[in-house]
């Protein structure tokens, strides 16, 4: 199995070299290797046997790892979760074991595992204890592996289940890495020097599962920080990258310059949703002059990082050289630059569908192609600029407009964070427009006149609204139905 591979090599080359950093406790590619070979052991010793699928129940990050790769390394696919209650989203999966690494985790576990009919193993909260000075365990079983299941709801509101398979793991990360450090050096590309903070992406994710196994698979090391301070393990020695949601950048922002200094070699990469004109200069001012956009799905990978130079890079992304995107009309037919329509991402990972989800699979994934539900146009350059969902589009006196562009002009203009543009069916079936602005204090009245003349010309008004901080999910997007609930409540109580 690939991973394990890299990470037995890096061991056996540099043993004492930082793999990862949980918490402030720093683990080497010797302890973490020993780790994963202890919890085969183990495995091995409770009769565990390949096939179907294995539940991680693991609050750490750095505990889940060590567990997910020996199971896999069993054939065994793997998910990974942080408590028992999420075990009922995979009621659809034939779940053979729930495997816990520390003893403590067990707290409602036994029931819930009897549910889904699986076995519960604990492994012992030892698998690091005495690591780093054991002998380096035995090498890598060479024998392909299980899958992994990552979740996504980005496309369809509700989660569902992308199937990591091993046969194309190998490519994936190779591509995966060749982005990173090819994008105009993003994450500097000499082993030692890349240390990129993953804060608390878990296994779940992107950026939690694929980028750890793309950083070690170069002797790079990992930061995962699931402390109640955060913003803190960016002062770590050396550090020379981090991936950041727009919210936990605002965090970073208003961390003193004592706790987190200014670091002119430290690479930025903003996943999780649009980074504002305001956002990404304020950033260059205080934290570092490095910073850049990624785009991609859990269901096609990456397919464009960009350094922002200027402000148009905000709007304008690059494409990966390796990656296929077209921009299509209704009958699926490519449309040229200077054409909105619908993105779609030739797929290169060996992925299908959903798991266990014919119907979403149908509406999504189409004769090879990911369609992710984004309005998008191409310009001469071959760059794509995204212009919202599908479904983010407002109806203003029978004419159909695109909130993302609305929403990034009022930002700039107002000079906030995040500005969401939706609409409802008023009195008369007129569709009113409501622009949410999140921001600690209201702006003053002749500002937001002035602003909506210039940028919400031709509507025949809009009701403006303050709130102090956007309703977001774990990757730090806005949720537009919970900020619309908010809305109606206000509403409500006036």
């Amino acid at each position: 199995m690939y991973a394990i591979e890299r990470i037995f090599a890096a061991a056996s080359e540099h043993g004492r070299r930082v793999a990862m950093v949980q918490d402030g406790q720093e683990y080497s590619y010797h302890a973490f290797y020993n780790a994963i070979a202890k919890a085969r052991a183990r495995l091995a010793a409770r009769g565990v046997v390949g096939g179907g699928f294995a539940v991680v129940v693991a609050e750490r990050i750095c505990d889940a790892w060590p567990v997910a790769l020996a199971l896999r390394e069993r054939n065994l696919t793997t998910v990974v979760v942080r408590d028992a209650a999420e075990i009922a989203n995979f009621s659809d999966l034939d779940i053979g074991y729930v495997v816990v690494p520390i003893a403590e985790s067990r707290a409602g576990l036994d029931d819930r595992a009897k549910a889904a009919g699986a076995a519960v193993i604990c492994l012992g909260d030892d698998l690091y204890t005495g690591a780093e000075d054991d002998p380096l365990g035995p090498p890598p079983s060479g024998a392909p592996g299980g899958g992994h299941i990552m979740l996504t709801s980005g496309t369809t509101g509700l989660y569902k289940k992308v199937l990591v398979d091993p046969a194309f793991e190998r490519a994936n990360l190779e591509e995966g890495f060749n982005a990173f450090a090819g994008a105009d050096g993003a994450f500097v590309p000499e082993p030692h020097q890349v240390i990129a903070n993953l804060l608390n992406f878990g296994l779940w994710t992107v950026a939690g599962y694929s980028t750890p196994i793309i950083i070690w698979s170069r002797g790079g090391a990992v930061i995962f920080d699931q402390t109640a301070d955060p913003v803190r393990s960016f002062a770590y020695p050396g550090i020379t990258g981090g991936v950041v949601t727009p919210a936990f950048l605002s965090q970073l922002l208003r961390a003193p310059p004592d706790l987190v200094p200014r670091n002119e070699n430290m690479q930025l990469i903003v996943v999780g949703g649009a980074l504002s004109m305001v956002l990404a200069e304020r950033t260059k001012a205080r934290l570092t002059p490095r910073v850049a956009t990624t785009l991609g799905s859990t269901e096609a990978g990456g397919w464009a990082l960009t350094p922002i130079e200027r402000p148009e890079d905000l709007v304008w992304h690059k494409v990966y050289p390796a990656r296929t995107l077209q921009v299509v009309d209704e009958d699926d037919q490519p449309l040229p630059p200077g054409k909105l329509g619908q993105l779609r991402v030739l797929l290169t990972n060996g992925r299908t569908g959903y798991y266990n989800d014919p119907e979403a699979s149908a509406a999504f994934f189409k004769n090879g192609w990911f369609y992710p539900g984004d309005l998008a146009v191409f310009d001469a350059e071959g760059r794509v600029a995204l212009h919202g969902r599908i479904t983010d589009v407002i109806n203003v006196m029978g004419d159909k407009h695109a909130t993302a562009p609305i929403e990034r002009a009022l930002q700039d203009r107002l000079g906030v964070e995040t500005v969401c543009v939706m609409s409802e069916q008023g009195v008369g079936h007129a569709e009113v427009v409501h622009v949410v602005i999140e921001t600690p204090q209201p702006i003053a009245a002749d500002v937001i006149a002035a602003v909506a003349s210039a940028e919400l010309r031709g509507f025949p008004g809009a009701n403006f609204h303050f709130v102090e901080t956007m309703p977001r999910n774990g990757m730090g997007k806005v949720m537009r139905v919970a900020l619309r609930q908010m809305l109606l409540e206000r509403k409500a109580a006036a």
